[in-house]
């Protein structure tokens, strides 16, 4: 079973049962070993920030009822993606995300919901949820790494197979950089399985990537060719 799976089997059974479907929130390695001593770091599978469950009565005529579930997220995690609702009704009616309480804030958990009844008398329950990841974070300082292949910065990462690793110096929340940053991610053998240069319409970069087996991954920080780069890679996996 997937961890989404897991925690909406939690979800519906604290609130004692659920109608519907469950929710769904380059090879080429190089010879060169990296200057840098590598750091390790483990995180957790992505969390409930909050669960709400609440109904709503039927008028002749369709209503709407919007109204915020959540939190701040705990320390060291932002929000994950969309947050999940459910609506169970008789005839008529839904329920959906609207958008986030505080859309700048990725460490802001709140999320908008709207349920909307279908009139005849007939209400509906929204059973909503909301996801939080925790975050990694790494404070780099580069030159002379020849597109990250000497002198990086590394960091290892564990992943299980299935799991999507997002990690960057831009695109992710509270990744930074100055100058132009290159990422190398090799896997448990040591194989490259991924690069990149510029990204997020600019000279910072991003990898995604979902690992296809089990083990502890290796990102390789740097800057492009000759030059000289800093900033903080963030990561999340989820």
């Amino acid at each position: 079973m997937n961890n989404s799976a897991t925690f909406y089997l939690c979800v519906c059974l604290a609130v004692g049962g659920c109608v519907g479907a469950e929710p769904n929130p380059e090879a080429n390695p190089e010879a060169d070993e990296p200057d840098t001593a590598t750091a390790e770091q483990a995180l957790g599978s992505p969390q409930l920030n909050a669960v709400d469950n609440r109904s709503f009565g039927g008028n002749l005529f369709a209503e709407n009822f919007p109204y915020v579930i959540g939190s701040n997220c705990s320390a060291g995690y932002v929000r994950l993606d969309s947050p999940g609702t459910q609506w169970t009704s008789q005839a008529g009616g839904f329920c959906a995300f609207q958008g986030w309480l505080n859309p700048g804030n990725p460490h802001d958990c709140h999320a908008n919901i709207l349920a909307h009844t279908g009139g005849g008398f007939f209400g509906g329950s929204c059973l909503s949820w909301v996801y939080e990841q925790q975050q990694g974070l790494r404070g780099f300082s580069a030159s002379n790494t020849s597109s990250a292949q000497a002198n990086t910065t590394n960091q290892a990462i564990t992943l299980n197979a299935g799991q999507t690793l997002t990690i960057g110096t831009c695109g992710v929340p509270d990744a930074s950089f100055t100058g132009d940053t290159y990422l190398r991610l090799r896997d448990p053998a040591g194989n490259q399985v991924a690069l990149n240069d510029d990204n997020c319409s600019g000279l910072g970069s991003q990898i995604v990537f979902a690992a296809p087996a089990t083990g502890t991954y290796e990102i390789r920080i740097g800057c492009f060719s000759s030059t000289s780069c800093s900033g903080t890679v963030a990561w999340t996996i989820h």
